[in-house]
Order: structure tokens, then C-alpha cells, then sequence
């Protein structure tokens, strides 16, 4: 079961909260277990540095990895709780705002389901590995074990 977050915001921050479905804080109930993830990137292959052209696939295979990331750290959760349970996001992108903003959105929405996490994200000439256009990490409240 996923723990219960508390997000909110703050007067003024409504126009991000709808636009991009985040919140401006979250609120960790004491005795969570906190999981920080590593960058999570979306080669071809698992265990491969190959990347899509496609950007939205890339997003996808990201997305798909930071998923296995969360419950390998609590087998418990369910895919659903798993992202019920993130806290804050930090994405990086190569490409612009119109490049990046709908298929992120599409990918990040099916994932995330209505959830709203704390995001921030920003533009990068290029990434660490080549044909990378997209890494990101997350931090996770979990069960006390």
C-alpha cells in the first residue's frame, strides 16, 4: 500500500498544478522509509546504451525502468502504489519545450495517473550517454519496513 502523501499548494501555483498535474510541496508522513533512485534513462535494450530516436520511446523505457527501480526497493507496492508513492521528480531533457512537453506528458500521465508529485525539470544541451535525450530521478516514500 502506498503511503499517504499530503501535496498541496500554494495560492498562485494552480496554473502549474493544472498545466502539468504537480504539486508545489508534498508532505512525507513520519516513519517512511525514503528511496532516492539514480538517474533512470531508457536504452533499447535493458542493459544496453542504445537510445530510440523517438523521443517518446525513450520516455517510455524510462519510465518502465524507474518503475522497476521503485518496487526492486519494495517488492510490496504494486505498480500503481509504486508511483502513488513519489514524492518529488527531477527530469532533465535534451530539446525544447515543444519538443519534450506533450509525449512527456502522455508517457509521465499513464504512469503517474492522476498523481501529483512535486517536478522540476530542465532543459540540457545533451546528456551522458550518446542519443540520450532524457534521465530523471525520483524520490519515494515507502512502508517502514
Amino acid at each position: 500500500m502506498a503511503v499517504p502523501l499530503q501535496c498541496s499548494n500554494y495560492p498562485g501555483y494552480e496554473i502549474f498544478n493544472k498545466m502539468h498535474g504537480i504539486s508545489s510541496g508534498v508532505v512525507i508522513p513520519p516513519g517512511s522509509a525514503i528511496l532516492f533512485t539514480a538517474g533512470m534513462v531508457g536504452p533499447v535494450a535493458d542493459g544496453g546504451l542504445e537510445f530510440s530516436e523517438d523521443i517518446e520511446d525513450q520516455f517510455q523505457k524510462a519510465f518502465q525502468n524507474c518503475e522497476k527501480a521503485i518496487r526492486t526497493a519494495a517488492p510490496s507496492l504494486s505498480a500503481e502504489d509504486a508511483w502513488k508513492s513519489i514524492v518529488q521528480i527531477t527530469s532533465y531533457h535534451v530539446g525544447g519545450v515543444a519538443e519534450v512537453d506533450k509525449p512527456l506528458a502522455k508517457v509521465a500521465g499513464s504512469f503517474l495517473r492522476g498523481h501529483q508529485p512535486g517536478w522540476t525539470a530542465v532543459t540540457v544541451p545533451a546528456l551522458g550517454y550518446p542519443g540520450c535525450k532524457f534521465e530523471f530521478s525520483v524520490v519515494v516514500a515507502l512502508p517502514p519496513k
